[in-house]
């Protein structure tokens, strides 16, 4: 993982958050990664990109 996304992703008690709604990613949401790219989003925020959004990715924009 790049240093830059460690920095989006650690809270001040050092564990990872999901970058767009800011909950705290369980082990599932962080072996998961959708994009080649390497972001890292929890389950939800990937269920909502893909049912409710426009199916892009939110770095690098995607499909």
């Amino acid at each position: 993982m790049e240093e830059r996304q460690r920095a989006v992703l650690g809270d001040e008690d050092g564990g990872p958050t999901c970058p767009l709604c800011c909950e705290e990613m369980e082990s599932t949401d962080l072996a998961l990664l959708p994009c080649p790219c390497g972001y890292q989003i929890c389950l939800l925020c990937l269920h909502k990109i893909r049912n409710e959004g426009n199916k892009q990715c939110p770095a690098c924009r995607s499909e």
